[in-house]
């Protein structure tokens, strides 16, 4: 699999809050761009299958940590399962392929 700076930098200092903090009122761009990293054949096809399994455990009807039962507790798992399907996502993107889908978005890192 070949390196990528983007790849590089997440793994050194993982992916910055601020960056997920400037991205959160873009949920529905960051959502789209999710789905064509799916959809596109030039990303590997391990972090599109933790992606996948990612939403699906958000929409099964069965939470682990509950947040009934656990309140914050309960959030903080899906929230962290959702920051490291999307950091195995771009991290594992090839950086040409992840700035034509960033820009297509309407995105920037």
């Amino acid at each position: 699999m070949a390196e990528t700076v983007l790849g590089r930098l997440i793994r050194r200092r993982g992916l910055p809050w601020t960056t997920l903090v400037r991205w959160l009122p873009k949920a529905p761009r960051v959502l789209r761009l999710v789905w064509r990293l799916i959809a596109d054949r030039r990303v590997p096809a391990w972090p599109k299958v933790l992606a996948l399994a990612v939403a699906a455990y958000l929409l099964a009807p069965v939470d682990l940590v509950p947040e009934a039962i656990f309140g914050p507790f309960g959030v903080a798992d899906d929230v962290g399962l959702v920051v490291l399907a999307l950091k195995t996502l771009l991290s594992s993107t090839p950086a040409s392929v992840l700035a034509e889908h960033l820009e297509a978005v309407g995105l920037d890192v």
